[in-house]
């Protein structure tokens, strides 16, 4: 049979199953974009859940139609900042997770960045970094206040309150997050 149109100039070969994946391609390749924030942020493993609409970046100087289950962010994007997962252009898991992170309520935010600089998905000076080269984009406040929270190499809630009560002590001298090498090989990193 003749396959059945998703949206305009994408199909899915009829009696095909309209899969998650399907909907996917439908969304990056009826828009030109990439996938990015929540939807991004799901993909790289970041959050559990992916939103209730698909996530998508295009151009600023694109033109797109709606579509219910597809939220179209006008940004322009470098190069640099995407990469590819199953196929899917996507944006870079640090871009992600700036993205994602600078849209969350304060709370949320500071668990997803704690975590996401435990497992080296960023690191506490990218906060800042993109703030200064990105301005006047969606969500720097918020990673501006993360940025002057992770400054001191925190890596966790516990930690940063640990570097305040050692600060108002008056201990210097300290080194957050102190690699520990044997024969070469690192063997642990002492908080």
């Amino acid at each position: 049979g003749s396959p059945d149109r998703l949206e305009r100039a994408t199909y899915l070969v009829r009696g095909a199953p309209l899969t998650y994946d399907a909907r996917l391609w439908s969304a990056v390749l009826s828009t030109g974009g990439v996938l990015g924030f929540g939807t991004a942020a799901h993909l790289w493993g970041a959050v559990d859940l992916p939103p209730d609409r698909i996530e998508v970046i295009v151009a600023r100087n694109l033109h797109q139609w709606r579509r219910r289950d597809v939220r179209i962010h006008r940004i322009d994007l470098l190069q640099s900042s995407i990469d590819r997962r199953h196929g899917l252009p996507i944006t870079s898991r640090r871009e992600t997770i700036l993205d994602h992170i600078g849209r969350l309520p304060q709370n949320a935010a500071l668990a997803l960045a704690d975590r996401a600089v435990q497992r080296g998905w960023v690191q506490p000076m990218d906060f800042t970094r993109r703030v200064q080269s990105q301005p006047g984009r969606t969500g720097n406040t918020r990673l501006k206040l993360l940025g002057s929270l992770m400054s001191d190499g925190a890596a966790a809630k516990s930690e940063r309150v640990l570097h305040g009560l050692l600060r108002r002590a008056g201990i210097d001298g300290w080194q957050p997050n102190c690699d520990i090498w044997v024969a070469g090989e690192l063997v642990a990193v002492v908080d």
